[in-house]
Order: structure tokens, then sequence, then C-alpha cells
């Protein structure tokens, strides 16, 4: 998430004041509660480059379309072309999986919970987010 954003950051420093004006601050509001009920499922409102105004569109091809402007923004930072790839493929996987952290809960919790009761289904829950963790695995690689 960290290389994403600074990558990110950076990568739009030379574009930001065409991008401030075309997205007004309800809009990121709108986009920030969005993006907070739905995860990976919103639908935001991002403008285009390029284009006046702004439609709504899945966030998921928001992030992808800025994928290579982070990549751009890190480069020009002096990080390794290797090292970015690391870090921006853990999230084209999560993207390409619909996987984050909540989602992956949420799932595992339901299917849980087909078999034993809500409790120890939440104990469970916990032990195999805390094994996940532990081995250092990118969420989007948990299976379920």
């Amino acid at each position: 998430n960290a290389a994403f954003l600074i990558g990110l950051a950076e990568g739009i420093r030379p574009r930001i004041a065409e991008l401030l004006p075309s997205l007004p601050f309800t809009m990121s509001e709108y986009n920030f509660y969005r993006a907070a009920q739905y995860g990976l499922e919103a639908q935001l409102v991002w403008p285009e480059f390029g284009q006046s105004g702004y439609r709504e569109q899945p966030v998921c091809t928001v992030i992808e379309r800025l994928l290579p402007l982070a990549r751009e923004g890190l480069e020009r930072i002096g990080i390794a072309s290797a090292e970015s790839e690391k870090y921006l493929g853990i999230i084209e996987r999560r993207l390409a999986r619909r996987q984050t952290g909540a989602s992956w809960q949420l799932a595992k919790l339901a299917s849980l919970q087909h078999s034993m009761t809500r409790e120890d289904a939440l104990k469970k829950l916990l032990e195999e987010f805390i094994d996940h963790s532990e081995c250092n695995l990118p969420v989007a690689e948990w299976q379920l």
C-alpha cells in the first residue's frame, strides 16, 4: 500500500494542477465513504486526465489505471524497478483476486460458520489471520 501511495503521489505531482480542480472535496468525501463501505466493489467518481468532468467507475478500474503512474513515480524517486514490481504486483494480485483483508475475513467467517458455532468460528478466524500474518503472505494469497 505504501509503495502504491508514495509512487502515485510522486507520479501525479507534475499533473496535480490538472487533477485537483476536477475532483472537488465533496467528490473526495463521497469516494472515501464508498470505498469504506464497499471496498473493492465500490464505485468511485474519478476524473480522467485530459478530459473535463468525471464519471463513476469501479474502484478497481481506477486503481488499475493509476498503477502505471505509481510505477513512474517510484522510478522518479530512484526505486529499482524490481522492487517496485514486487510491491505493486501485490496490489495487482489483490485486484485480480478481489481479495482484501476485510473481504477475506468476511468470506472465511461465513465458511467456518457452516461447520462450527460463531464463537468457535471467530476463534479459528483469528488463529488463521495470525498464522497468515506471521508468514508475511500478501492477503491476496490467503486461501479461504
